[in-house]
């Protein structure tokens, strides 16, 4: 019998055997003894790790040609995380795996023969991945059939086209509720509003800054209809210290806020270790002055490292909680986000990695501002970069989109929406994640509520109120 490890099939120069499994994972029971009472309580059983044995020979010409060849196979077996175990009696099915324990191999006339473990810590056969659209055009149940040997649990996406203070996902007698619901006349109040959104899709309501951190305005950016740029740094002989544009942007209808969340997406990626490049958000109060920034910042011509800052107040009176290299290359070749936010005295910053639309990568960080001294209200946005002197920039430093939010302050009476329309929600029943808008989302979730799982038959599943599109159900079948 041929496998595949990985998605690759074993060496032709090996010959399996055998291969000893077993037929369901072993299985120890959960038990209490209570002194005084015969028996025990039962409290059910546990799958224990399953082991697949895989007895093989290996045909050289000879004893160095062995060697070659052990070192082949050493190179199709070896991984740090488990792979995919394909037993091709059985090729639309898997065990997640990997080699464990000892690989002794005994050599006879430059005939190898030896036996390999590989260990399963999920003990499951899983079979190939569905998808199904759930797209409700009312809250009837939508039917989903598990033709599995066992429960299989399922991720659940969808994107809503209404805004609503609750929302429940409903599979039997399991369900997953968020927030709560608002009576006839009550108030209802976003917890935070849009007071900036701009896709950089174009320069013509930003206007020139005047001052950056220890640099010298210089240059302008640009929009190629898509995000944000600089065409080309100044870097001759003559250039000292930072030097960059900037471009300034007032919240909508001149608004200035007290209590808000404000981020923006962009690249930071360089051509070589010796470019030299800061990129920079700053916050802004209604007279122009800084009340905060957050910061990524390369300022070595030797290595792919990088600075984060972020400070709250001004240069020279503000406070720096965030003033950290991160290490060679860790967010240096760069495609994700930064994140500032003040409520009350709390400062809090982010910075997160995206790839393929999945935020990973994140570090957090907070800042209590005890005796009040940053709180000057919030009126615009600034974004700057520089170069350093006549050091080569980066090749790609872009800003996408750059958003601020006003967190509102809700009254006992009012009640907030816990999804708005467009918010994206994605729950992994395997894992027990709640993404929404691709960031953690536990606080609204009801203490009452089970991950859904998909019994062996159909199951229904509804959402109420069915105010959702994209909406689809992913799950991959399993067995013992």
């Amino acid at each position: 019998m041929a496998i595949k490890f990985n998605d690759v099939v074993i060496p032709d120069f090996v010959i399996v055997n055998a291969v000893k499994t077993t037929s369901i994972p072993p299985i120890s029971q959960k038990v209490i003894t209570v002194p005084g009472k015969a028996g025990s309580y039962d409290f059910g059983n546990t799958l224990d790790n399953r082991e697949i044995n895989v007895d093989y020979t290996i045909v050289s010409k000879s004893s160095s040609d062995l060697r070659q060849k052990t070192r082949a196979l050493a190179n199709w077996l070896y991984y740090e995380e488990a792979k995919k175990l394909v037993l091709l009696n059985e090729p639309d099915k898997y065990f997640l795996c990997k080699l464990s324990g000892s690989t002794d191999l005994e050599e006879v006339a430059h005939i190898g023969q030896g036996s390999l473990t590989f260990v399963c810590t999920d003990p499951f056969l899983y079979g190939e991945e569905t998808t199904i659209q759930l797209n409700p055009a009312d809250e009837n149940p939508i039917e989903v059939e598990n033709d599995g040997g066992i429960t299989a649990s399922p991720i659940i996406e969808m994107t809503f086209t209404e805004d609503t203070t609750e929302f429940g996902i409903v599979s039997g007698d399991e369900f997953m509720y968020f927030g709560k619901p608002a009576p006839v006349g009550r108030v209802i109040t976003p917890k935070r509003s849009l007071v900036l959104n701009d896709d950089c899709s174009s320069i013509s309501n930003w206007t020139t800054g005047s001052h950056a951190d220890g640099a010298t305005i210089q240059g302008s950016f640009r929009s190629d209809g898509e995000k944000m740029l600089v065409d080309k740094f100044d870097t001759t002989e003559n250039q000292i210290g930072w030097h960059g544009p900037a471009l300034v942007k007032t919240l909508d209808n001149n608004e200035t806020i007290q209590d808000f969340t404000a981020e923006f997406r962009f690249t930071f990626r360089p051509k070589n270790i010796k470019n030299v490049q800061r990129l920079e958000l700053y916050l802004l109060d209604v007279n122009g002055a800084s009340i905060g920034k957050i910061a990524l910042i390369d300022a070595w011509s030797s290595s792919n490292r990088t600075k984060v800052e972020a400070r709250a107040g001004a240069l020279g009176t503000g406070y720096y909680f965030v003033n950290t290299e991160v290490g060679t290359n860790y967010y240096s070749g760069f495609y994700g986000y930064m994140r500032i936010q003040r409520s009350g005295k709390h400062w809090r910053f982010w910075i997160g990695k995206i790839t393929g639309g999945h935020y990973w990568g994140r570090w957090s960080t907070w800042y209590y501002d005890n005796d009040e001294k940053f709180m000057e209200k919030l009126a615009a946005v600034q974004i700057h970069t520089a170069a350093h002197g006549k050091y080569t920039p980066r090749e790609q430093v872009y800003i996408h989109d750059v958003k601020v939010w006003k967190h509102n302050t809700l009254s006992d009476e009012e009640i907030p929406y816990v999804f708005q329309e467009g918010d994206q929600l994605k729950i992994d029943c395997g894992t027990g994640t709640i993404l929404k808008n691709n960031e953690p989302f536990y606080d609204a979730l009801d203490p009452g509520s089970t991950f859904i799982q998909l019994e062996k038959g159909t199951n229904g599943i509804a959402t109420v109120p069915a105010i959702i599109k994209n909406g689809k159900i992913t799950y991959q079948k399993r067995w013992l």
